[in-house]
């Protein structure tokens, strides 16, 4: 029976690539996926500090061919050079055939049946809502996921952008809208145009933002930066063709 242990234990055993010393595993797969990735023991990991996530991030960051976002790799990657490297996004890879849901198509009562069981009283966040502060909290990670991976830019109006240029051009201002440079982000929010010398903050408002529903989140959303920056903020409305200065 000793001898029986002894040769499992000799098979599930493993040394550190740092320390040497033995590891014993529970069984052969958790083996086998730690040489693999050629995994420290638990000790030595203990001794990197957490700091050193972000810088090994940066140095082991580069982008995807295809898509042009960043391939960022963790302190495991980094640490265990003897790793195969990523050379496409997670995203790229889920694309197309790889993609668990490749040419399945959902039928409209399985569509009907999954809006029931996530409508109503059903739903987790049914009669909830985020405070202010989670709010802008998720805006700003959301800008910061943005400017990180190379996520691509939201929709925007070209017409605004070449409205943007003639105030510039008329009044001698500086603002930075989403072909000039990309838009800004200003208390959370990505606004039309800024002038970060001269504290400006302009928004192009189209039809749509004469709707109720709109014109609440536009004045929210305008507190906020008035608040935050204490700015002069200017508004155009596409459908009068007046550009609004508010105080």
């Amino acid at each position: 029976m000793n001898k029986s242990l002894d040769i499992l234990i000799q098979d599930l055993t493993r040394q550190c690539p740092e320390c040497k010393k033995k590891i014993i595993y529970k069984n052969k797969c958790s083996k086998v996926y730690a040489e693999k990735r050629n995994s420290i023991c638990f000790e030595c990991s203990q001794k990197i500090p957490f700091n050193l996530k972000k810088k090994h991030k940066k140095l082991y960051s580069k982008k995807c061919p295809n898509c042009g976002g960043k391939i960022s790799y963790t302190t495991m990657y980094a640490l265990n050079k003897s790793i195969r490297l990523k050379t496409i996004c997670r995203g790229c890879e889920q694309k197309g055939e790889n993609n668990h849901q490749y040419g399945i198509k959902h039928t409209l009562e399985y569509k009907k049946e999954m809006s029931k069981r996530m409508s109503g009283k059903k739903n987790g966040f049914y009669g909830k809502s985020h405070s202010k502060k989670t709010k802008r909290i998720l805006r700003i990670a959301a800008i910061d996921r943005i400017n990180e991976y190379g996520v691509k830019p939201r929709n925007f109006n070209p017409k605004a952008c070449e409205f943007i240029d003639k105030l510039n051009k008329e009044k001698g201002w500086k603002l930075q809208h989403a072909l000039n440079g990309g838009e800004c982000s200003c208390a959370g929010y990505l606004v039309d145009g800024y002038d970060k010398d001269k504290n400006i903050v302009f928004e192009y408002d189209e039809k749509h933002h004469e709707l109720p529903s709109n014109k609440k989140s536009d004045k929210i959303r305008q507190y906020n930066i008035l608040e935050k920056l204490n700015c002069s903020f200017y508004r155009y409305k596409e459908f009068n063709n007046e550009l609004l200065k508010i105080i």
